[in-house]
């Protein structure tokens, strides 16, 4: 599928739609099999910096220091998470993912992090991961190279 961009409640971010296809990058793909999705370097600085500036924005937070518990995630913040993070496909679909879909929370250390990691190669797919995919339906018309998304109340 075509990734056409990246929003973050509203605001469409400055990310080059090649950077979600070759030669920037192997392309993106939807995979249940993933547990995060990946972005390829380039794509996920300017999401990653989109979120620090949505967060010191709105609410004021800033983001926390890495931590040696949390260390694959590069993004966390110490308060609860709001907004909405839009994923926009070339047609018609568009995936709206919310803050459950988004963040993971971590109790026990008091924080949440983004759970949309960076690709840990230089190459390599932009990858939706099954975290992302959780509770929404995927249609794909083949014939039509089409794909479609809903809500889906499980």
């Amino acid at each position: 599928m075509k990734l056409n961009g990246i929003s973050i409640n509203g605001g469409l971010l400055p990310i080059d739609p090649a950077l979600f296809m070759p030669p920037a990058s192997d392309g993106f793909y939807i995979d249940s099999g993933t547990e995060n999705s990946l972005l390829v370097g380039k794509v996920y600085d300017i999401l990653q910096q989109g979120m620090v500036d949505y967060f010191q924005d709105y609410y004021g937070w800033l983001p926390l220091n890495r931590t040696a518990r949390l260390d694959h995630y590069e993004l966390c913040s110490e308060l609860p998470s709001e907004g909405r993070c839009y994923v926009h496909f070339e047609g018609t679909a568009n995936l709206e993912l919310d803050e459950n879909s988004i963040f993971k929370v971590f109790d026990q250390a008091n924080q949440f992090c983004m759970t949309i990691l960076r690709l840990g190669s230089k190459e390599g797919p932009n990858i939706l991961g099954a975290l992302q995919q959780a509770n929404y339906r995927f249609l794909f018309d083949a014939a039509a190279s089409k794909l479609s998304s809903a809500k889906d109340i499980c």
